[in-house]
């Protein structure tokens, strides 16, 4: 029987054909409630298969946390699972109608500090910088922050998606 070998971490390598049972399974297995509160299948027409982010909006992301060149081993990316609901987000930052009850993922940095593996690099609300507004939405550089906000596919179309 394998077993994920640790020292590899993240280096597995997923084929196309993988990834299409992969994520089949996930569609075979995840529900979701409806707005009436009724536990529904997904639907692979509608629901979010996958989430893309520019690959700037990620370099950045490490970037502001002091990732670079001389102690890249040191950092990772964690993958939250979430939904979308109207409402949790500042009204800046608010997601398209069609986003609602989407699934999707949030990306978040980790490092390794003090002998403690992966730890996310995640500010307490109220340790963010306060801005203008007075909201917290004023983080220099994004410190603090993860990455939300990437691009949902489905519900968009013509967005890529290889699956």
């Amino acid at each position: 029987m394998s077993t994920l070998n640790p020292t590899s971490r993240g280096n597995g390598g997923v084929k196309k054909s993988q990834l299409k049972k992969l994520s089949d399974n996930y569609y075979q297995i995840m529900k979701k409630k409806d707005e009436n509160g009724n536990i529904v299948d997904l639907d692979p027409t509608k629901d979010a298969k996958s989430v893309w982010f520019t690959k700037a909006a990620i370099d950045k992301m490490f970037a502001d946390h002091g990732c670079h060149a001389g102690n890249n081993n040191e950092f990772g990316l964690r993958v939250y699972f979430a939904v979308h609901k109207t409402g949790v987000l500042h009204p800046d930052h608010e997601i398209p109608g069609h986003y609602h009850n989407q699934q999707t993922v949030i990306l978040v940095p980790t490092k390794n500090i003090n002998g403690q593996k992966d730890k996310d690099l995640l500010k307490d609300d109220e340790q963010l910088t306060q801005g203008a507004d007075g909201k917290g939405d004023g983080i220099p550089d994004g410190e603090g922050q993860g990455v939300n906000h990437g691009a949902l596919c489905p519900p968009d179309t013509d967005c890529g998606c290889s699956i």
